[in-house]
């Protein structure tokens, strides 16, 4: 008689009918057959995951993304579950700890909000146009009840104990989830770019905004605004799902109770710590894909080369910038057909002519380039909202003259490796691997390619026509070079052509290069794909750059020349600082030069150095300084530059930009200060002593100090430009302004401009300024415009520098002459103005001799509307910044600031963030 089958594989042999039901439904199709080729239907690396997050659902076992390549068809994948050994944990919602971590990929977003403050660069924008009748209750209901199924969109992330945590908020306390708002149909693009700037408080308010612009009854714009920590693109499928199921089921009264999510994204948080394990057990996870990793990316080119038009600088400074491109529909079926015959995804054939293009520039057979996979391979978590995606790195290499064909098979390799091992955060592969780190380079590659494969929502929702809305909110460039090709979704649609898209950094390249660099990549892939058995040599070369320099200069990353540190002298702060490295480090002895990263620091462990250091030293350190300078004696020797610049973050020797960044780190609303006649803002560093934790300090400059500055401008002039530079760090209020002497009625000035632009200023601090008419002045003002004098322009300079030790010196003697003239302009733009109405009240400080001189501080009263509440302080005009003036001023300020503080959060709370 036969051997009775064995019951546990008779369960797995029958899993082929149902995975052949799993490929009809990823297809569309009504049925297919057990050795239907997943590659001969066409599908994508977006396919791939859906499938392998599908079958983790029903089956046992560790079916990963490579086995669909291996394995592609659904009597295949049968076989490899028949033999599949379960070996990791199963997510669940069952006993949560008390304090729910981040994940790894949030903890990444988390340390950016750290390390660059609070942005609206990271969020997710989704703005749809439609048309049609709309029934806006029903559509705040639905939204109420979105944030109610998916805890992500009611999560804070308070740093707990110098860490970040996860905490779920009650539903009522995230509500609305949508406010509507009436807007008249030519304000719309100004009303979007207002919202879409608005940065989130991620400790304080859930992630999740949105707006519903009513134009007419029938026709309006719907702005979501979700923040990267709380979703990520696919996100946008299941968001769009359960938005409309819920608006349909309100609208049509009919009930809609759909089952809960078996799992939150706080238990895929969980589930993920699990899953890695810990880095020092051997066998877990997270230590063999860090093994993998350090193999892989051993001696990884630093950069690779691009056709800049400039040499990078040390910190971004211009907002991303994109052309456009197309693929010709012929182009686009010579690639899915080859694709196919390779058992690759289309994104693989688009990577792999991204691969030629960068070796042409004088990268050689050795290309990083970066990837996102989406994470999304747990079982249950396909269709959760949350930040799932992970960065990858693709090291495509090859020897030789390869045809584009190996060229091609050298590209799946990378991206098998690289799938098989996705679970690895990427800020950890960058502290294994240890890159040199620069500010405006993203470690390990430069370049991204990604695919958009046919995520979001229809021509119709909610009943009504739905088109996207345009809402431009770039913000720095996180790569050098992006790629982004939209790869149509539908079966119709196949081989009708790609849309592209090149991001860029316009710190590095003008447009016309990029838009050759697109042109190029457009020929390779046409050629490559005509032509695939030729060498990549004979494909297109970028000889379009023949005529210009090919060349990167590394920037300036702040590494002190050999022995400049081990030379410092030990000082009991410098001896605090290496006994903060080895607390944090784990209780090993640091010495002076033991660099951060390289003894095992990562980026979250920066966080508590910092903290660490603060505590000790009783000193505030950005966190960007420990990646600038990751040793003791880096730190020590930055801290003598801040002391230099009056011992707090301030101005460096060159500190002579429009916008002076005195002290950006911060989650507050920002303060800024308005210069004096000389047009410097360096005396109001030490207020960044005395002002309160979470509120950033910037200071606005006269353009003319690197020069000649705009001849004859009045003082609405400038105080209209200091609103423009004021507006690209804060698009929109309230706004928080202090001035002292001249900077006092530019700053009055700016707070009626704002206004008058609809915009909120919630404090004005005059310092020992006053309103010009025929009776009073500045107490330094002239009576009469007068010639450019040096000699008593240096001698205001240095009264205007005495409460800033050691900055007088970093000045370059050069700008003399100009700061002689920008002093001069502005004394004549003060006796031409006459001063505006501000409807708020005014803080006025006067110095003890103004009031002897006759100064009145009550004087601005005709200029305000609201109350004018004046101080006292000891001292002359040039005293105000000493440490008793100071006591005095800031004690008012950061009452002020928290009083308004308090309002404004309160007020988001109700508004979602915008008024009215």
């Amino acid at each position: 008689m036969p051997a009775p089958e064995d019951p546990i594989l008779s369960q797995r042999s029958s899993s082929e009918p149902v995975l052949c039901e799993m490929f009809a439904d990823l297809f569309g199709l009504d049925g297919v057959d057990p050795d239907a080729d997943f590659f001969d239907l066409g599908g994508t690396s977006a396919q791939a995951t859906r499938l392998v997050g599908r079958i983790r659902m029903v089956f046992p076992g560790d079916i990963t993304f490579g086995d669909v390549f291996e394995a592609p068809t659904p009597r295949g994948l049968a076989e490899l579950l028949d033999r599949a050994v379960v070996t990791s944990p199963v997510p669940g919602s069952a006993d949560r700890p008390e304090r729910i971590p981040l994940s790894p990929g949030q903890s990444t977003f988390w340390f950016s909000e750290q390390l660059r403050g609070p942005s609206a660069d990271r969020n997710i924008l989704l703005s749809l146009k439609l048309t049609g009748p709309l029934d806006r209750e029903a559509l705040v209901w639905a939204f109420d009840r979105l944030i109610d199924r998916h805890e992500i969109l009611r999560t804070v992330f308070p740093r707990d104990q110098d860490e970040p945590c996860q905490v779920v908020l009650d539903p009522e306390a995230a509500r609305p989830g949508l406010r509507v708002v009436d807007v008249a149909g030519d304000r719309i693009t100004e009303e979007l770019a207002k919202r879409a700037a608005l940065p989130f408080d991620l400790a304080a308010g859930p992630p999740l905004r949105a707006w519903l612009l009513a134009i007419s009854q029938d026709e309006h714009v719907l702005l979501i605004s979700l923040h990267h920590i709380a979703g990520d693109g696919w996100s946008t499928a299941p968001l769009w799902r359960d938005l409309s199921a819920a608006y349909l089921a309100r609208r049509d009264g009919l009930p809609w109770q759909p089952r809960s999510p078996a799992l939150q994204y706080a238990d895929y948080s969980i589930w993920k710590r699990d899953l890695l394990g810990r880095e020092s057990d051997n066998q877990s996870l997270i230590a063999r894909q860090g093994r993998y990793w350090a193999q892989t990316l051993a001696g990884l080119p630093e950069e690779v080369t691009l056709p800049v038009d400039r040499q990078r600088p040390a910190r971004l400074t211009a907002r991303a910038e994109g052309v456009r491109f197309t693929i010709a529909p012929d182009v686009h079926r010579r690639l899915l057909a080859q694709a196919t015959a390779a058992r690759v995804t289309p994104l693989t054939n688009l990577r792999a002519a991204v691969a030629v293009l960068l070796a042409g520039f004088g990268g050689g057979g050795d290309i990083p380039i970066g990837g996102l996979v989406s994470g999304r391979t747990g079982p249950g978590f396909e269709d959760a909202i949350g930040f799932f995606v992970n960065t990858q790195v693709l090291r495509c290499t090859w020897d030789g003259d390869p045809s584009f064909e190996t060229v091609l098979a050298r590209v799946r390799e990378a991206e098998l490796g690289a799938y098989a091992n996705q679970d690895m955060p990427f800020d950890r592969i960058v502290d294994i691997v240890n890159p040199v780190r620069i500010a405006s380079r993203n470690p390990l590659f430069q370049v991204m390619v990604v695919a958009d494969e046919g995520i979001g929502v229809g021509d119709t929702l909610f009943g009504c026509a739905a088109e996207p809305q345009p809402v431009e909110l770039l913000g720095l460039p996180t790569f050098d070079l992006s790629f982004n090709f939209t790869l149509p979704a539908a079966p119709d649609e196949t081989g009708a052509g790609i849309a592209g898209w090149l991001g860029y950094s316009p710190d590095l390249f003008d447009r016309p290069t990029v838009e050759r660099i697109a042109d190029l990549a457009v020929r390779i892939i046409d050629e490559a794909t005509a032509h695939p058995d030729v060498p990549v040599s004979a494909l297109a070369q970028p000889s379009p750059f023949d005529d210009r320099p090919v060349t990167v200069a590394a920037a300036d990353t702040g590494t002190p020349v050999a022995g400049e540190d081990s030379a410092r002298p030990r000082t009991p702060r410098l001896d605090a600082l290496c006994g903060a490295f080895s607390q944090i480090l784990g209780g090993e002895e640091v010495g002076a030069d033991d660099n951060f990263f390289r003894l095992g620091g990562h980026s979250l462990m920066v966080v508590r150095l910092v903290s660490r250091i603060r505590s000790t030293l009783n000193t505030e350190l950005p966190v960007r300084v420990v990646f600038d300078q990751p040793t003791p004696a880096g730190i020590d020797r930055w801290l003598d530059r801040a002391e230099a610049a009056s011992g707090a973050p301030g101005p460096a020797a060159d500190g002579l930009d429009v916008v002076l960044r005195i002290r950006p780190e911060g989650d507050r609303t920002p303060v800024f200060v308005v210069p004096p006649a000389l047009g410097l803002s360096w005396c109001y560093t030490p207020l960044s002593r005395w002002l309160d934790d979470g509120f950033p300090l910037y200071g606005l400059q006269s353009r003319g100090i690197h020069g000649s500055g705009p001849a004859g401008r009045t003082l609405t002039d400038i105080a209209a430009d200091f609103v423009g530079e004021l507006r690209r760090i804060q698009p929109s209020g309230p706004y928080q302004l202090l001035g002292w002497s001249f900077g006092g009625n530019v700053a009055h000035a700016m707070a009626v401009l704002l206004e008058a632009a609809g915009e909120e200023v919630s404090m004005l601090a005059l310092l020992d300024s006053y309103p010009w008419d025929s009776e009073q002045t500045d107490p330094t003002a002239a009576t009469a415009p007068a010639a450019v004098d040096p000699q008593s322009t240096a001698q205001e300079l240095e009264r205007v520098l005495q409460a800033s030790p050691g900055t007088a010196a970093a000045l370059p003697e050069e700008t003399l002459p100009a700061l002689a003239q920008v002093f001069a302009d502005n004394r004549d733009a003060l006796l031409r103005h006459r001063s505006g109405r501000f409807s708020g009240d005014v803080l006025v400080f006067t110095a003890a001799e103004s009031l002897e001189l006759g100064m009145d501080p009550r004087s601005w009263q005709r200029f305000v509307d609201g109350r004018v509440r004046t101080w006292s302080v000891a001292g002359d005009h040039y005293e105000v910044f000493g440490p008793e003036p100071l006591e005095t001023i800031m004690s008012v300020v950061n009452a002020e600031l928290t009083a308004h503080q308090a309002r404004n959060r309160a007020r988001a709370t109700l508004e979602r963030g915008v008024a009215g």
